[in-house]
């Protein structure tokens, strides 16, 4: 049995988040949402995922503050 790639997707923009994580997921990955960066890092820290992609513009914190963290 193969672990699923998890992949956390964050975007402030909902149609954007929706059809990067429809993407994904046609593609085999597993997706977790968030809409901000501070919902990004405590899903981060709940979930472990093997990849993160953000939006740089979040409404609270810098994706690149994001991803530092």
């Amino acid at each position: 049995m193969t672990k699923e790639t998890v992949v956390l997707v964050v975007d402030h923009d909902e149609s954007l988040l929706t059809d990067s994580c429809r993407l994904l997921e046609e593609a085999g990955y597993q997706t977790i949402q968030a809409t901000n960066g501070a919902d990004a890092l405590r899903l981060a820290r709940a979930y472990s995922p093997d990849l993160a992609l953000l939006d740089v513009a979040l409404p609270d914190i810098n994706g690149g503050d994001v991803c530092r963290k």
